[in-house]
């Protein structure tokens, strides 16, 4: 144990420094934070390494980040009962939408307009701007940016990934561009890493389908862009089927594409046709346990984990009917946020901006008391800095 400097409780008396320690270890971090300021002793054990990470090991509750409807000024970090732990202020940044990672100790914020992000250490609330882009062509020729944060699996490089759409194409596709973070605070704005061209996936993607699995960032195709028999028959061309994801390693930066999982043969599919594309253009992407999982809305949510991705194995896990009390005519986006140990399901509900919890064991939601969220993603790190 480290020898910890004694903390007065009384006039007289002192509170051996491994009791305070255990004591204040107990604690959520919210308010050991508001404890640092009775004492300059407190500060110092609480600060430690030793003590943030004996902390961030005894509290391994996953924490929500989100962006609340209507404040632009702030992220705001929170658990699962909906209280808010921490704020951090991006105000001054202009940085408005939070970005879709899974690192455990990032943020991302962004703006989707411009082309502009940024990357926030929740445990510090330092705030690293990536390069701009300068070009004028580049700028005035998206109609809108897309950001996915992510981790090489073998090195341990955080990434971030680019998609812009260009409508000066007639095909309004999408290319991207791709920036390596050069450490853990700094997201390359005053050092020498620039964003580099990354190539494109086959097809147009839904940008509200992102999500990023170990080493890999995958879209979902975007039906509503491809509604005719035309463009379909473009894509079948291109050897492009309906169900498709867009994949882009991190590690190679190379965009592939895989099938997702075949729900129907080519027959029954041009037999019904109009329903099975009405399904997908509902469909998203999500991430569980370290599974890519592909959701269909249709009637029910039905989410199918890519169990063998060397083989494009999909195995379909849940089937979770709701009244429509829980889900009204959602058409923008259903996505699965967590699985937690007890087997609960967070989901969140784009259209509405609300999170809910499914327990399969009773076939029960329930809501999680918030205000009204735009954007949301998950934060397993420490708070304490």
């Amino acid at each position: 144990m480290v020898n910890y400097p004694t903390v007065a409780s009384g006039q007289d008396e002192a509170l051996p420094p491994d009791v305070l320690f255990d004591v204040l270890l107990r604690l959520p971090a919210k308010d050991i934070c508001r404890f640092r300021a009775v004492c300059q002793h407190w500060r110092s054990l609480t600060s430690d390494r030793l003590f943030t990470d004996a902390h961030a090991a005894r509290h391994r509750a996953p924490l929500i980040a989100a962006s609340f409807n209507g404040d632009s000024d702030n992220v705001h970090v929170m658990d699962l009962s909906g209280q808010v732990v921490k704020r951090l202020p991006v105000a001054a940044e202009g940085l408005t939408t939070l970005v879709w990672s899974r690192l455990d100790d990032l943020v991302c914020v962004a703006n989707n307009s411009d082309g502009r992000c940024a990357v926030i250490n929740p445990n510090t609330g330092a705030v690293s701007h990536l390069p701009e882009t300068t070009s004028p062509e580049e700028n005035g020729g998206c109609a809108y940016h897309v950001f996915l944060l992510g981790r090489v699996e073998s090195t341990g490089q955080r990434k971030v990934l680019r998609l812009s759409r260009d409508k000066s194409d007639g095909r309004h596709l999408m290319s991207s561009s791709v920036i390596t973070l050069l450490n853990e605070d700094d997201a390359g704005g005053g050092g020498s890493a620039q964003w580099r061209p990354s190539g494109r996936p086959k097809f147009l993607v839904n940008k509200y389908s992102g999500v990023v699995v170990g080493g890999a960032a995958y879209f979902f195709w975007w039906a509503a862009h491809y509604p005719d028999q035309h463009h379909r028959t473009q894509l079948w061309h291109d050897g492009i089927v309906p169900d498709c994801v867009a994949r882009f390693d991190l590690e190679t930066e190379v965009w592939s594409t895989i099938r997702g999982p075949r729900l129907v043969d080519d027959a029954e599919y041009i037999n019904h046709v109009w329903e099975y594309m009405s399904m997908l253009s509902t469909s998203t992407l999500a991430e569980l346990r370290g599974h890519l999982v592909l959701v269909h809305n249709y009637g029910c949510l039905d989410l199918w984990f890519l169990t063998d991705p060397e083989n494009h194995l999909w195995v379909q896990q849940y089937s979770i009917s709701y009244p429509d009390s829980v889900i009204l005519n959602l058409t923008r986006l259903v996505k699965p946020l967590l699985l937690l140990d007890d087997g609960r399901i967070v989901i969140f509900l784009g259209h509405w901006g609300i999170l809910f919890l499914y327990d399969p064991a009773n076939d029960a939601f329930s809501g999680l008391d918030t205000e009204r969220l735009d954007e949301v993603g998950l934060y397993t790190g420490s708070l304490l800095g």
